[in-house]
């Protein structure tokens, strides 16, 4: 199986949200529903992992070139984990 891991793409967005989707299916999140990926207002790290043309993993973490910008607890940089579908 030759999962490719790369950069989210603005053409993903659908197939991203299907994969969220499916991920919450049997969770307590199953009706927190997006119908459009979110915007971050800070730097990001967007990954999809595809196989066979489909999303079947994703990680979106924001994180701080200025303290306390998405981090609001300690000192120094941080970030936060937003989306992770494993």
């Amino acid at each position: 199986m030759d999962i490719e891991i790369r950069s989210y793409r603005k053409e993903d967005e659908t197939r991203w949200v299907r994969c969220r989707v499916l991920s919450f299916l049997d969770t307590a999140y199953y009706d927190n529903v997006l119908r459009e990926k979110e915007k971050y207002e800070n730097s990001t790290i967007e990954l999809v992992a595809v196989y066979e043309n489909q999303i079947v993993g994703l990680i979106d973490i924001e994180y701080e070139l200025e303290e306390h910008t998405v981090c609001s607890r300690g000192t120094g940089l941080g970030g936060m984990i937003w989306h992770i579908v494993p």
